[in-house]
């Protein structure tokens, strides 16, 4: 028995009692019994308004399914029941429970589900499809029985709950609504589930579909990319929806105007609505109580943040970015990132979470980038000197820290000594570049580290030089840069030492408009003082590279003795003849010669020879 409102048709709640009027519309009620022929409701009065068959008392309802199960017909039925025994009824009613019980507990999973959605008619849709099959045959009610998902418990079902009867029900309806509940919910693994009910369902699974997909939750948690092919037909759906003051709530936000949104009072009693109202409004009081109970509800959170970050109210989110589990703070931080806002008032959070080993590699990268947009040297050397130099998040951050424009030439430098003590230091490293091209990196850091670093580092510091030589206006030797570079040529350096040095000095004449990349620097005692100071500290050097064989043989050296020394003058000769420090010139050069087969460069070392003092290359002989 049940009753139901003879105006609206609202099936009154189980506690309904004779008196009572509707509770949907205040008309009077009246009390139904289900035919035991058809199944359908009907007035509880002599006999069914759509069979005809009599209406019998509810307690021989199961009996009077089994007769008809048995053959009996319509009309003969009422009067076989009363010719039975208690004891033939009862066995009756018990063989008939069995089978309604079953149908019952899936008809109950059904309702437990649907109280997640708007409409909640489903259950008793099935309540009416099962009670016209019973009872089964042996095979389906085994088959049945073995396909329910369990204790569902009391009160609002979990997403657990929701999963096993999605898993279990042998029913493709229950399947479809507890998989608009678990969207609901935040499960994504159905999203292709609801999008096609949402395009090919039945009308009542298309309304719930287009309220799933359009909700608050699903909005937060899925890229505005992913459902672009479904806003029309969302906004179809939700806009014909009989769910209007629901429907009209994320109608508003599909459509980008808070102004179609309903008054407060309309969307009374429904938590979600009011929730996604000040999403949209921007109501701080409510987002930021959303945002404190971030273990409550994590969804809830992250779309509350996003829309304070929205509305530039950043100083409630310290608390999440500090405390909140890493998926709210990734969330949290993600959001931020793309405001492209400075993010002032959290930025000790951000500077905790980017220098915090502990923390997951990219909540560092994408905090430390934040970080940046109100950046200080404390907080930067910080965050630095937390890195341990060991993979590409850690190179990330470095690149954040050194291309952060508030970062200053105080600030770079101590960035950089932070990597050469790591042994990160490396052009490869982003960032590096970027200070060396604007200036931030003064041109005494490179020179003033080059002769306490190993070979290695020694030659990113010349990729460092050779950046900063760039801004150097032409190829003067008044350069300090450059004539440290040469002097790195012809210093007491390893031969790859020696080689980049050459090539970052060739590639620089050569982007100066000096085809050949020879440079200004020549054999003549003026500019051999101004870059080396003494003739006898770059005869030294010179001496030194020449018997230098790997070097020497290195084309990009090669070349370029070849051109250099052929251009000393007279000047120069005589100097080298006259004070005898040209002896250890003329001992390397003869050595040289002997081990050298690039004829150019072999033809500029005798020439060179010639001209030195006949009597010193005698002597030698």
């Amino acid at each position: 028995m049940r009753a139901t409102c003879e105006q609206c048709a609202a099936v009154q709640p189980p506690s309904w009692t004779a008196g009572d009027l509707c509770t949907a519309c205040g008309h009077s009620v009246r009390r139904e019994a289900r035919c035991f022929w058809c199944t359908t409701w009907t007035p509880a009065a002599a006999f069914c308004r759509t069979c005809g068959a009599d209406v019998i008392d509810e307690r021989l309802y199961g009996a009077a399914r089994m007769l008809k199960d048995a053959g009996t017909d319509r009309f003969t039925v009422p009067e076989r029941l009363f010719s039975l025994g208690d004891d033939r009824i009862e066995n009756l009613t018990r063989i008939f429970q069995q089978h309604a019980v079953v149908a019952a507990r899936h008809v109950d999973e059904l309702h437990a589900v649907e109280l997640h959605l708007h409409d909640r008619q489903w259950s008793g849709a099935l309540d009416d499809g099962l009670a016209a099959e019973l009872p089964w045959s042996p095979d389906v009610l085994e088959r049945y029985t073995s396909r329910t998902a369990g204790p569902i418990g009391d009160g609002i079902p979990t997403l657990d709950v929701i999963r096993r009867v999605h898993d279990t029900t042998p029913f493709d309806g229950t399947r479809r609504v507890a998989s608009l509940a678990l969207m609901q919910l935040g499960d994504d693994s159905v999203l292709d589930e609801v999008r096609s009910a949402l395009h090919g369902g039945q009308p009542a699974e298309r309304a719930e579909a287009a309220l799933v997909l359009s909700s608050w939750r699903v909005r937060t948690m899925h890229d505005a990319g992913e459902l672009r092919g479904d806003v029309d037909a969302l906004l179809t759906e939700l806009e014909r929806s009989p769910f209007r003051a629901a429907a009209s709530v994320p109608v508003a936000a599909l459509r980008g105007d808070p102004d179609l949104l309903p008054p407060a009072d309309v969307l009374s009693g429904d938590q979600d609505a009011l929730f996604d109202a000040a999403l949209q409004r921007g109501d701080a009081d409510r987002l930021v109580t959303a945002v404190d109970d971030h273990r409550d509800d994590p969804v809830a959170a992250i779309a509350a943040a996003r829309a304070l970050i929205w509305i530039d109210v950043i100083a409630p989110l310290e608390r999440v970015l500090r405390d909140g589990d890493d998926v709210v703070r990734a969330e949290v931080l993600a959001a931020m990132d793309r405001s492209k806002r400075p993010c002032d008032e959290v930025h000790g959070a951000l500077v905790d979470i980017a220098a915090q080993p502990a923390t997951g590699p990219s909540l560092r990268r994408v905090a430390a980038r934040i970080a940046c947009r109100s950046m200080t040297h404390e907080s930067a050397v910080r965050i630095a000197r937390s890195l341990d130099g060991g993979g590409w998040d850690d190179a990330a951050i470095m690149q954040s820290l050194l291309q952060c424009e508030l970062v200053g030439p105080d600030t770079v430098v101590d960035l950089a000594d932070i990597m050469l003590e790591r042994g990160t230091f490396s052009m490869q490293q982003y960032g590096l570049g970027t200070v060396a091209d604007d200036g931030r990196m003064p041109a005494t850091f490179a020179p003033a580290r080059f002769d306490d670093a190993d070979d290695a580092t020694r030659r990113e510091l010349l990729g460092l030089i050779e950046r900063q030589l760039a801004r150097v206006d032409g190829m003067s030797l008044d350069a300090e840069l450059h004539r440290f570079v040469l002097r790195v040529v012809f210093g007491p350096q390893s031969s790859e030492t020696r080689s980049a040095a050459m090539w970052a000095l060739r590639r620089w004449y050569h982007s100066c408009g000096d085809i050949r990349s020879e440079g200004p620097f020549e054999l003549r005692i003026d500019r051999i003082e101004t870059v080396f100071g003494t003739l006898d500290a770059f005869v030294g050097g010179l001496s030194a590279l020449l018997l230098d064989s790997e070097a020497r043989h290195e084309i990009g050296i090669a070349e370029y003795l070849a051109n250099l020394l052929g251009t000393a003058d007279d000047q120069l000769i005589a100097a080298l003849q006259r004070d005898r420090i040209g002896h250890r010139l003329v001992q390397a050069l003869a050595v040289a010669v002997q081990q050298d087969d690039r004829t150019t460069t072999v033809q500029a070392m005798r020439g060179l020879l010639s001209r030195l003092d006949a009597r010193e290359r005698a002597e030698l002989a």
